[in-house]
């Protein structure tokens, strides 16, 4: 009787432990673990819809089904040395290169990037380097979304020639195995995946390999339906809204190319050694246009303010309309994928430039990375504490007579004030001078982006979901009480500038203007700090070069997009202001 008790005791253990099992909620690795609707999220190891929204995909793209795909409403004309994807954006055909590049030479030529067959590919040394010759020759960097739908296309593919990784079709590290080795040279199949470093199935190798570079175009095969050639091997691809981490592809020196070379890869948390890139151009690139009320320079005219005040500028046929505030998006993501540290940097001529990245200008996210010292500290009475790392002004950058109609003349210095017309428009040596002036310094991009993202990594300063009333966008002051639209249950709506509602009435125009500092109590983060988003752009401080504005203002055309934390204007908006940011 106590061995069938023992045993049913046993039994039930068993039991129980065989059931848990089914509660257990097992982990993905790669997208083939997930359903086909959905995609690893290499940081929680579930799988997740791609999107949700059209707002998860970036620009140039739609959220359909779940997942991102190209809008291509008309006919894209493309450069010649560029590939039409899907009436979408404009990708270059081959990776970038220096335009004194040859077979045998990658160039000294840093002037522009440009997208020719049989030439070494430019090596950089930064994202920034990187970002500035797309932009020197005409276009820009791809986006994120952009390149993994260049790569993976509308089948999702893994590589971009297809679902299994061939070590023949790419440039990575197995294409130059030496078959020719005695511990190879009888093997029916050679090179085989991982010929450089694991034995073949039929019972030799490792074989090694005499890895190296190649000129763009190499393999014919290595080209996507769209041909474009070398997306995955050869050098990594910087993308747009990248860092030195944040690149794509894999390269020729890749010790697991089988993973690296993947569509779905980053490497995230470190640096590869072959660091090149592509460019794109999308239908946005096309379009110059600003929504400029008023567009001095360091100079305001009173009067010319109340005119901007009253003037109801929803008729575009006035003399003096307005045109939108418009620039490339910079579509900022951080995914942050498992560590894979297999790149090889021993026959890398750039292995001594994997360096930490400048977190003045590629990453922005470094603001976290800052090391805390414990003790509370003491910030300026109109400045705010930051998670006791710097102390940002409470308030946009005003002029110390500034008044709530009134921008003020005195340029001796910046304030942080409430009520008040906030300074604009300046240029950089202006803006970093008035906070000097002041006993402060110009924000930097990380400070900036932190103090809009928070500790939740928000999308705008209030929340995840762009709302018209929060801040001072360009919707805000639509006019919701023409009796046009005086029966609209909402008002003002997204887009009720220019767009109609959903029920039906509308577009509304909008009587949009810059209004004194902190006007809108819940445009702040969760410190504090006012008017984030929308009111007056916020130029922070870099040195490549260019200026960099950030968090919208009242009169963009899409509030929507230009007011996101992660959208970088250097392209000259109008309503250009600051804020400055103190050591602590």
């Amino acid at each position: 009787m106590k061995y069938i008790q023992t045993a049913g005791f046993i039994l039930t253990i068993l039991l129980a432990l065989l059931l848990s099992r089914c509660f257990v909620k097992e982990k993905c690795y790669r997208n083939e673990d997930c359903p086909k609707d959905k995609i690893c999220d290499k940081n929680s190891g579930e799988c997740v819809y791609q999107c949700k929204s059209d707002a998860d995909c970036g620009i140039n793209f739609k959220c359909e089904n779940h997942k991102c795909i190209p809008v291509s409403n008309q006919v894209l004309s493309c450069p010649p040395d560029m590939a039409n994807i899907e009436n979408s954006f404009c990708m270059d055909v081959y990776e970038a290169s220096r335009p004194d590049a040859t077979d045998r030479s990658s160039g000294t030529d840093n002037s522009y990037a440009t997208s020719r067959k049989g030439v070494l590919p430019w090596l950089v040394k930064s994202h920034r380097e990187a970002d500035e010759a797309c932009r020197n020759a005409g276009k820009r960097l791809c986006t994120s979304s952009e390149w993994y739908f260049a790569c993976a296309g509308k089948e999702n593919l893994v590589y971009s020639y297809g679902n299994n990784y061939d070590p023949k079709v790419c440039n990575g590290i197995d294409t130059f195995c030496n078959c020719d080795d005695p511990n190879c040279s009888n093997l029916k199949v050679c090179p085989y995946p991982h010929c450089y470093n694991e034995s073949s199935s039929e019972g030799g190798g490792p074989c090694g390999s005499d890895f190296r570079l190649m000129p763009t175009g190499s393999f014919p095969n290595c080209k996507n339906k769209y041909g474009v050639y070398d997306i995955n091997g050869n050098v990594w691809e910087h993308i747009l809204d990248g860092s030195d981490y944040d690149v794509r592809g894999g390269a020729y020196n890749c010790g697991d190319s089988e993973t690296l070379h993947r569509c779905d890869y980053v490497p995230s948390v470190w640096k590869p050694s072959a660091l090149g890139f592509r460019c794109c151009l999308g239908r946005q690139d096309l379009k110059d246009a600003g929504e400029d009320i008023y567009t001095g320079e360091d100079t305001f005219d009173g009067d010319r303010l109340e005119d901007i005040l009253s003037t109801d500028i929803s008729d575009t046929g006035e003399q003096g309309c307005i045109e939108e505030d418009t620039g490339i998006f910079d579509d900022i993501s951080y995914s942050d994928v498992e560590v894979d540290t297999s790149d090889l940097n021993t026959k890398d001529e750039m292995s001594e430039d994997s360096t930490e990245p400048d977190a003045s200008y590629e990453d922005i996210s470094g603001i976290e990375m800052m090391e805390d010292s414990g003790a509370i500290k003491t910030c300026p009475s109109d400045m705010v504490n930051i998670e006791n790392r710097f102390c940002i002004d409470r308030y946009e950058a005003s002029r110390p007579d500034a008044t709530p109609s009134y921008p003020g003349s005195d340029s001796s210095y910046a304030t942080s004030r409430s009520g008040v017309i906030p300074w604009y428009p300046v240029n950089i040596e202006t803006a970093r001078k008035a906070c000097e002036s002041a006993g402060k310094r110009l924000c930097r991009p990380e400070e900036w982006f932190f103090n809009c993202t928070g500790t939740k990594n928000t999308v705008y300063v209030y929340g995840n979901t762009y709302s018209p009333t929060v801040c001072n966008g360009i919707d805000a002051f639509c006019n919701c009480d023409n009796p046009s639209y005086a029966d609209l249950k909402t008002c003002p709506y997204p887009h009720c500038y220019n767009q109609s509602s959903s029920e039906g009435g509308g577009p509304c125009g909008a009587n949009f203007r810059v209004m004194p500092t902190g006007s809108f109590p819940d445009c702040l983060n969760e410190w504090g700090v006012y008017d984030i988003n929308g009111n007056v752009w916020e130029i922070v401080d870099t040195n490549d070069g260019l200026e960099h504005f950030r968090g919208g203002a009242y009169n963009c055309g899409d509030s929507e997009l230009l007011h996101r934390c992660d959208y970088d204007a250097t392209w000259g908006p109008s309503a250009k202001g600051f804020r400055c940011c103190k050591d602590l």
